[in-house]
C-alpha cells in the first residue's frame, strides 16, 4: 500500500469523495463475509478544475463482487 499512495502522490492525482455505497467489494475469506472499499476513482487537479460540477457515484451491486461506479458531468 505505501508504493501506491507513492505512486498517488507522484502522479498528483486526488481520490474523489463518492456518494452511495461506502463499500465497493464484498467476499467471503475463511469463512467469514468482507465489505471492503476496493474501488476509487482518481483525477488530476486539472481534471477537477475542468469538471467542478461532476459528481461521482457508487451505484447498487450487481451480479459481479465489485460494484460500478458512475461519474455525472
Amino acid at each position: 500500500m505505501a508504493d501506491f499512495n507513492k505512486v498517488v502522490n507522484y502522479c498528483a492525482i486526488k481520490s474523489l469523495q463518492v456518494e452511495g455505497p461506502k463499500f465497493t467489494w464484498s467476499g467471503n475469506k475463511c469463512g467469514h463475509d468482507m465489505l471492503v472499499r476496493l474501488d476509487r476513482f482518481f483525477a488530476t487537479s486539472d481534471w477537477i478544475d475542468l469538471f467542478l460540477a461532476s459528481r461521482a457515484f457508487n451505484l447498487k451491486p450487481s451480479k459481479s463482487d465489485h460494484i460500478p461506479i458512475l461519474i455525472e458531468e
